[in-house]
């Protein structure tokens, strides 16, 4: 259940979850259910339950609204996507499909049932020239990011004549350096999956690793912030295993050393869309023992973070990198953040972010 909720809010939460179990429910308030739905991106799945025709019309009306809205996004995305797909196909670069666009064409009947706000891509760091070129020459320009690589591991793509179709194309995994160390690229293309849906180019992760994605994108960015569509696209992936891919899955965690991750959004997702493949999962659930992603299951706050990180990268170089990154971002960066429209002093706008930030991680300390 979400963390700070009214009671309301939260009987309509767990109204949304019944009904996308296929249950029958008459909302106590239809347009807070309605409201609950779209919050969590399940406009689309609730409309397709049986259970939502009993539902008054203003709540249908709502739903209906924001699901017409995805699925236009869906087919602008959609067109751009196989674009970029097949040019990226073109040149050689090995592209990995992740999280919602990966799911919406290998777990979905139809993609407009998952909806997203940007289109992930996972690369190798070594072909990063040959994919900013490629993007390039469709249109897109990369974003301002505060460290790019040395911080985030990604670069956003964007084109301005095109309504939310970013593409976010990771050179690592995820942000947190301990996340991002959990995944090999050669490893995650060599157990990839083709999606012909989208793509006879297009590749995906194998379901093993899918659900493992999913798990640690949830706790390394979106630990108090679940939404129900993330929850259930590992309903979806877990319901989905075999019983050979459940004991190839139970392996993969140990041997990644990802245990207690997986565990514990499983326990989450069972607590809302019980299957016997996650149940059966979780009782011959074994501790692995001391893993040092479970690290990422801690409360932390953007001091406690950055310690994190700076322990999990390997070499003082590469912390110092990390740490500088951090500090003194990319000029562009600085001037569309701090001063867009000002010609202000790039070492004035640097000594005004390490200040402020100064001022604000030390009261966090002495909140401590």
């Amino acid at each position: 259940m979400s963390p700070g909720l009214s009671s309301a809010e939260r009987r309509a939460e767990r109204e949304v979850v019944a009904m996308l179990r296929g249950e029958t429910v008459e909302p106590v308030d239809a347009m807070l259910f309605a409201r609950t739905a779209i919050t969590h991106r399940v406009a689309a799945l609730v409309l397709r339950s049986t259970a939502a025709g009993r539902l008054p019309a203003d709540a249908s009306v709502a739903l209906f609204n924001s699901a017409r809205e995805q699925a236009a996004l869906t087919v602008v995305r959609e067109r751009e996507l196989r674009r970029v797909v097949d040019a990226l196909a073109s040149e050689g670069v090995d592209a990995l499909l992740m999280k919602g666009a990966h799911l919406a064409y290998a777990m979905y009947p139809d993609p407009v049932l998952r909806p997203r706000d940007d289109t992930d891509l996972l690369v190798r760091p070594g072909q990063r020239d040959t994919v900013t070129r490629v993007f390039q020459s469709l249109g897109y320009s990369p974003s301002p990011a505060i460290s790019g690589a040395a911080v985030h591991g990604q670069t956003i793509f964007d084109r301005a004549d095109i309504p939310a179709g970013d593409f976010d194309v990771h050179w690592r995994f995820a942000g947190p350096p301990l996340a991002a160390d959990l995944f090999d690229f050669d490893a995650l293309w060599s157990r990839s999956r083709e999606v012909p849906a989208l793509s006879p180019f297009a590749r995906g992760p194998g379901r093993a690793d899918a659900i493992t994605i999913a798990a640690v994108h949830l706790v390394a960015h979106h630990r108090h912030d679940q939404r129900l569509l993330w929850l259930y696209d590992v309903y979806l992936l877990v319901g989905g295993l075999n019983e050979d891919e459940c004991a190839a899955f139970a392996r993969h965690v140990r041997d990644t050393r990802m245990s207690a991750i997986c565990a514990d959004v499983i326990r989450s997702v069972e607590a809302r869309f019980p299957t016997e493949r996650g149940a059966r999962l979780l009782s011959g659930w074994r501790d692995a023992g001391d893993e040092p992603s479970a690290a990422l299951l801690t409360p932390r706050g953007p001091l406690q973070q950055v310690r994190l990180d700076v322990r999990a990268t390997r070499g003082w170089r590469a912390r110092g990198v990390l740490l500088a990154a951090h500090l003194f971002p990319p000029a562009d960066y600085m001037r569309t953040s701090y001063a867009p429209r000002s010609v202000a002093p790039l070492a004035w706008l640097y000594a005004r972010r390490i200040i402020s930030g100064a001022v604000k991680w030390f009261g966090l300390f002495l909140r401590r």
